[in-house]
């Protein structure tokens, strides 16, 4: 049995007070102890988020996840507020490429701090404002991007934006040196390869070039992502396989890898030891051995899915170039 997942749930606020609480109680308990119910410890919460105010992230500093997470909320709520980002894409996530003149493909190898400091400058966090419908409050759902244009192109998950298409608000960027921008258009949609390319709002932006040719299986692949409010986490692996197959819109292509990704991971870089694109974070399928009574039984294994360079290359006008 296979159950497939996307990450698409947001971290919103109450991601922000369940962080809150497992910092607490990793702290305050013993190791081992439970993390308390959220209902149990509003003080404790109220208390972390007041001694992590909104602050940017610090280039080569250590990341203070409270503190990012409300500053994107803060900084995202007032372009929102201004009309300084773009609020409706209903209607703007159908099928449509682009041509942008994207930087060459390296061919040197990094160490992996080097590579894992140049992936996390170019790696974003993409926020979508929205109301859930049960109260008067916003809230902002997590995922990932990373730019592959300094003018601010930048590629994401469709189903980043898809989820939100009735309820959504806006879309605020924010990088990794803490500036949140807004996003001026949606610049091409690929919706068999989930993929989609926004124009962000600014100027000199750190971008990834993208590799000219796939993977092959076992190449080594290092990913920068947010899982679940843990920002910009680096995960290692290799390339696990490549596969395809024929879909009512076309022939579809995946690239699973063994490095860890999770919720918030939409849309992060899938990288080479070059510091080249080779995929897009997609998503898992958790693969069950039993099912009894409509219940998954004895986990096995997460397959994890990407999207293949060659998609983004065919998506942005170079399909010629691999």
């Amino acid at each position: 049995m296979i159950l497939r997942h996307r990450f698409t749930r947001p971290l919103g606020r109450a991601g922000l007070l369940f962080l809150v609480a497992l910092s607490w109680n990793a702290r305050g308990a013993e190791a081992n102890a439970p993390v308390a119910p959220a209902s149990s410890s509003r003080t404790n919460r109220a208390r972390l988020l007041q001694l992590n105010p909104p602050a940017p992230p610090r280039l080569d500093a250590p990341l203070n996840d409270l503190a990012l997470f409300q500053h994107l909320e803060r900084e995202g709520a007032r372009l929102v507020a201004n009309g300084r980002t773009l609020t409706n894409w209903s209607g703007l996530l159908e099928a449509k490429a682009c041509s942008l003149d994207l930087p060459k493909a390296r061919s040197r190898k990094l160490s992996p701090t080097a590579l894992a400091r140049r992936i996390e400058r170019a790696t974003a966090v993409v926020g979508v404002c929205y109301q859930c419908g049960k109260c008067s409050q916003l809230h902002f759902s997590g995922a990932s991007g990373f730019f592959i244009h300094s003018s601010g192109a930048l590629v994401t998950c469709r189903h980043v934006l898809a989820n939100t298409l009735t309820n959504g608000l806006g879309i605020a960027v924010m990088t990794r040196d803490g500036r949140v921008c807004g996003v001026r258009q949606v610049l091409a949609v690929d919706p068999l390869h989930d993929l989609v390319v926004l124009q962000v709002e600014g100027p000199a932006f750190d971008a990834l070039p993208l590799a000219r040719r796939d993977a092959e299986a076992g190449t080594p692949v290092m990913v920068v992502s947010n899982p679940s409010g843990h920002y910009y986490a680096v995960s290692t692996g290799v390339v696990a396989r490549r596969s395809e197959q024929m879909r009512p819109a076309g022939r579809f292509q995946s690239l699973s890898i063994t490095a860890d990704f999770a919720k918030g991971s939409s849309g992060a870089p899938v990288c080479d030891e070059t510091g080249s694109v080779i995929g897009v974070v997609d998503n898992t399928q958790s693969i069950y051995y039993t099912v009894e009574h409509d219940q998954q039984q004895n986990f096995q294994m997460a397959v994890k899915n990407c999207s293949p360079v060659g998609a983004l290359l065919r998506l942005t006008g170079h399909a010629g170039s691999r």
